[in-house]
């Protein structure tokens, strides 16, 4: 199936510990649940429950690395988040909403763009596009990025870009074309 080509992969991003900042990647795996160990990390309290940026601020400031399938830590995060708080090891379970998030460079400044939102969206995808803010157009249909693809499912409700499920797993490499397939 050829596609219509409509932009490249600006930045590569990944956040192997969700809430905490990520690492810029030049080619990665993308599984069906997303990119290989995306938010696969993710920080519990001793009663179980989840602690996030929301709780721990803090923790958006540790630069999070997955390194041979491990979690790799700049700081001790007992400096960071309260005691008893450890690391949990979960494979797709910490995905927020969906396996991929795509965000035109600049699409804070489009003129759809949701007010409030973080100019700087913690995005899988940065595409480089000739419209910013395009992506928000593409829900319901397919992409072809890499030889990954994907099914644009929706926007964000309070977010820049534009979410996606897996439909084929692949690789994906900064500066590979975008492609619309339907």
């Amino acid at each position: 199936m050829s596609g219509i080509p409509v932009g490249t992969v600006q930045r590569l991003q990944r956040y192997p510990l969700k809430s905490a900042d990520g690492e810029e990647l030049e080619k990665v795996t993308v599984t069906t649940s997303g990119l290989q160990d995306d938010r696969r990390w993710a920080l519990q309290a001793a009663d179980g429950t989840s602690v996030t940026a929301k709780q721990e601020p803090r923790i958006r400031d540790v630069r999070a690395r997955a390194v041979d399938g491990a979690l790799q830590l700049p700081v001790d995060l007992r400096d960071v988040v309260c005691e008893g708080v450890h690391v949990v090891d979960a494979p797709g379970k910490n995905q927020q909403v969906a396996a991929v998030h795509l965000v035109s460079a600049g699409a804070h400044s489009a003129p759809d763009a949701p007010t409030g939102c973080d100019p700087e969206p913690r995005a899988n995808l940065v595409l480089e596009l000739p419209d910013a803010g395009a992506e928000r157009a593409w829900v319901g249909r397919r992409l072809r990025v890499g030889d990954v693809e994907l099914e644009v499912t929706r926007t964000p409700s309070s977010c820049l870009g534009v979410y996606a499920e897996v439909v084929r797993p692949g690789t994906i490499t900064r500066g590979d074309a975008v492609e619309l397939l339907d």
